[in-house]
């Protein structure tokens, strides 16, 4: 069975999103919004793969 990635935010990361949501609203709400729903949506797309199929970040080519 293949083992899945999960990932686990901590409560400061959140806060910290939170922040970035904040300072970015100052100039467009809808530019924040749709920034911190990327970076979930990204973390959703990283679930579903499995750890047999990542690359090491130092085994990627130029």
């Amino acid at each position: 069975m293949e083992e899945k990635i999960k990932v686990t935010w901590s409560f400061s990361a959140l806060e910290m999103l939170a922040e970035v949501h904040e300072y970015m609203s100052e100039k467009s709400e809808q530019a924040a919004d749709d920034y911190i729903d990327g970076i979930f949506k990204t973390t959703l797309k990283l679930e579903k793969k499995s750890i047999q199929n990542l690359v090491h970040p130092a085994e990627i080519k130029k």
